[in-house]
């Protein structure tokens, strides 16, 4: 089974969803004959830079374009799409980050391009070059030949240097919205001919965190797990080790109560039961948010401030186990004060 991120993968301009800003830039420039040298593509993981990367890089060498947008069925776009086109390169500069990497490159873009009209270098993650593969690649950005083009992705622009950055045209990626999600798991689902309820597509979407990548991910792991054609929210909690719907709204009753014991009795349950006790945090959150989304509450904005303290504190303890325990009973007894007082 091909995965379902790869075979639903975008391949035009018209297929690819939102980030219209992003699209508007490269399709004038595309259009116009006046694509910058080079590009620096930053934003969340998942949000299409590298499919974004490679669809450019097809239209730059397609002979069959019309517009800005490639043929998608000639030698060029084909061998684009299947990672073989001697003329676009892509480099993964998490694994490859230093400075022969990168003094390849530049020697590689003084000739001609080999089987295509442009070359395109595309460096995902380029934010973890070293600092000497960053000062190399400055110096090839200064002066490229004309028919090079570097698309520089990246999640974290803040560790890019500002004498790199000057140098680019930067293009900013945004999280999808939870319903842009949905309407994907739906049109894949169906495709796919699963049948998936409302409820899985809504966990689906709301784990995604804003990535059509991680949407897809998880919904082929689950395919994978249950080998059936039909998707609940029950199947969907078990092979992606969610936490229980019905043990986060005990959680959180229970804090909001002020029964501690209730709330250690469940921590201790998710922890022998093998699942993620940051998951019950998580998870706790997602239900608060979705609470205060349909009824805002002072409380329940309180009890999610120091639950996503309670997270901070858990990120780097050795017994996760222990400390979720302390602090939620703490937690509960702050709200069995603020119950009296109010009393």
């Amino acid at each position: 089974m091909e995965a379902l991120y790869r075979k639903y993968r975008p391949r035009s301009f018209s297929e690819f969803l939102n980030q219209n800003q992003a699209k508007i830039v490269l399709q004038n420039a595309i259009e116009k004959g006046k694509i910058s040298h080079a590009y620096i593509f930053t934003g969340p993981r998942g949000t299409g830079k590298t499919s974004l990367a490679r669809i450019v890089a097809k239209s730059l060498n397609c002979p069959n374009r019309s517009g800005y947008e490639a043929c998608n069925s000639c030698p060029s776009c084909e061998a684009i799409d299947k990672g073989t086109h001697m003329d676009v390169i892509e480099l993964d500069a998490a694994s490859n980050r230093g400075i022969d990497e990168i003094r390849k490159i530049r020697d590689a873009i003084v000739f001609r391009p080999l089987q295509g009209i442009h070359k395109v270098y595309i460096v995902d993650e380029f934010h973890m070059l070293t600092r000497e593969a960053f000062n190399a690649l400055l110096k090839t950005l200064e002066e490229p030949p004309e028919n090079v083009t570097f698309i520089l992705a990246t999640t974290d622009l803040q560790k890019v240097p500002p004498t790199v950055i000057s140098r680019c045209q930067v293009i900013e990626f945004k999280n999808f919205s939870q319903n842009d999600i949905s309407d994907l798991i739906r049109k894949v689902a169906s495709l796919e001919h699963l049948r998936i309820d409302e409820k899985a597509v809504e966990i689906l979407a709301r784990r995604a965190n804003g990535g059509m990548r991680d949407a897809l991910a998880m919904l082929e792991q689950v395919v994978r797990f249950s080998h059936e054609k039909t998707i609940t929210s029950d199947t969907l909690q078990e092979a992606l080790g969610l936490i229980p719907t019905g043990v986060v709204t005990d959680y959180l009753t229970a804090l909001r109560s002020g029964r501690a014991k209730e709330a250690m009795d469940l921590i201790d349950r998710i922890y022998y039961e093998g699942k993620d006790i940051e998951g019950l945090i998580h998870s706790t959150l997602d239900h608060i948010e979705a609470k205060i989304t349909e009824n805002f509450s002072e409380e329940l904005v309180e009890l999610g401030d120091r639950l996503i303290s309670l997270l901070r504190e858990l990120r780097y303890a050795e017994n996760k186990r222990v400390i979720c325990k302390m602090i939620s009973a703490r937690i509960a007894s702050l709200f069995v004060k603020e119950s009296a007082t109010v009393e």
